[in-house]
């Protein structure tokens, strides 16, 4: 158990120097990549929620930073309301244990699942 933690950390601050300085923080598409910027934030415009939701996005470290990742559509159209957790990351864990636990009842989990309830249920 240790040692995957290790290996995960490890991963994610490998992650953090190489794309951090390469990659959009919103859309996480390269920017300054040999002279061409492909952020898509500008084509992505604001979404507003009528009911004041918040989204807890929690992540496997191997999609952090991946373009082809929907959570960068929340985290750029929904940035006011949307905080991201990395599966590993120092700290990431007890700030989701402390966001759900301050949602109480409010909160919900979406997860691609066979046995996953659909909206209409």
């Amino acid at each position: 158990r240790e040692r995957m933690r290790i290996l995960t950390e490890a991963m994610i601050q490998r992650k953090a120097e190489r794309c951090g300085a390469t990659r959009c923080s919103r859309c996480w598409f390269p920017i300054n990549s040999s002279g061409a910027n492909y952020c898509v934030c500008s084509k992505m415009p604001p979404l507003t929620f009528r009911t004041g939701a918040k989204f807890l996005l929690y992540m496997h470290p191997r999609d952090w930073y991946n373009a082809g990742d929907d959570a960068k559509i929340f985290l750029n159209a929904a940035s006011e309301t949307t905080e991201l957790f990395i599966f590993g990351r120092p700290g990431d864990d007890d700030r989701l244990r402390a966001a759900l636990a301050a949602a109480g009842t409010a909160a919900v989990l979406l997860f691609p699942d066979d046995g996953a309830i659909t909206v209409a249920q």
